[in-house]
């Protein structure tokens, strides 16, 4: 079978999945329909019949995964729960990350206003890619521990709190020493503008979808998007030379994803 690499395939994602390959797949991220009712297939499924599909398509794409391949899937606060007891029966529950937004515009209703988006981590074993990222340092953390820090940003030994010091020994502490300026590890709340393009309805930053790829895959790999839309998640793999797979159902987004594609000029890997 010919591993239709570097396109995005018009058609059914359960259909075309397979096209491709079992186990050959490094890292899928995908938005998927989630009940959110837009205007667009599968979104305005009854609740039963959405479940439904939700099962069957992770049931069909989690075979395209490598052993050591990852998975992301975006979903919104209502329907978190059901999302990850599908999933759940399937693959390696790691962590629920928050895309938290600012607010787009005022308005009234009786409930919490949506700020924020979920996005489910999974992987297929407990061997997998993960290359970890830093953010900048805090203000809290400059705050607290810029007075403490030397003219490097290393904060000595003496400075640190008693408890702390108890966990080392200054001889080991000393050798690679907190700085300030290396920020933290991504945590699992992730702050980023949303972006409204003409594209598509819930097209995501490109920026958020980095982090993902960046983290949970490396140069060559490929990346998977069996919801493609407006093709955020295969640009954003190209860019970041990374192979990359879509399928995108509707015969519009599907062309011009392709073009948005197109425009971005990278060496293909393999």
């Amino acid at each position: 079978m010919v591993l239709p690499i570097n396109t995005i395939i018009n058609g059914d994602c359960i259909d075309m999945m397979d096209r491709i390959p079992d186990g050959s797949v490094d890292l899928i991220v995908t938005d998927s329909p989630y009940g959110a009712g837009f205007d667009f297939a599968n979104d305005k499924l009854p609740m039963p019949e959405l479940l439904a599909f939700t099962d069957r398509w992770v049931r069909n794409v989690i075979t395209k995964l490598k052993p050591t391949g990852s998975f992301y899937c975006f979903v919104d606060g209502e329907h978190l729960g059901n999302f990850q007891s599908i999933i759940n029966k399937y693959l390696v529950f790691r962590k629920v990350v928050v895309w938290h937004f600012e607010a787009f515009f005022n308005g009234f209703h009786k409930n919490y206003d949506n700020r924020c988006e979920f996005i489910l981590f999974y992987t297929r074993s407990d061997e997998y890619t993960f290359n970890m990222m830093k953010e900048p340092p805090s203000e809290s953390m400059l705050e607290r521990w810029g007075p403490r820090a030397d003219k490097n940003g290393n904060i000595p030994f003496e400075a640190l709190t008693p408890s702390m010091q108890k966990r080392q020994s200054k001889v080991n502490y000393d050798k690679n020493p907190t700085n300030i300026n290396r920020g933290a590890y991504q945590g699992n709340v992730i702050h980023l503008k949303r972006v409204r393009y003409r594209e598509h309805p819930t097209q995501k930053p490109e920026e958020l979808i980095e982090k993902m790829i960046l983290i949970s895959s490396n140069e060559g790999d490929i990346v998977f998007d069996p919801f493609a839309g407006s093709g955020t998640i295969c640009a954003v793999s190209k860019k970041l030379r990374r192979n990359f797979i879509g399928i995108e159902i509707d015969k519009n987004y599907h062309d011009n994803a392709m073009k948005r594609i197109k425009k971005i000029k990278i060496v293909n890997i393999l």
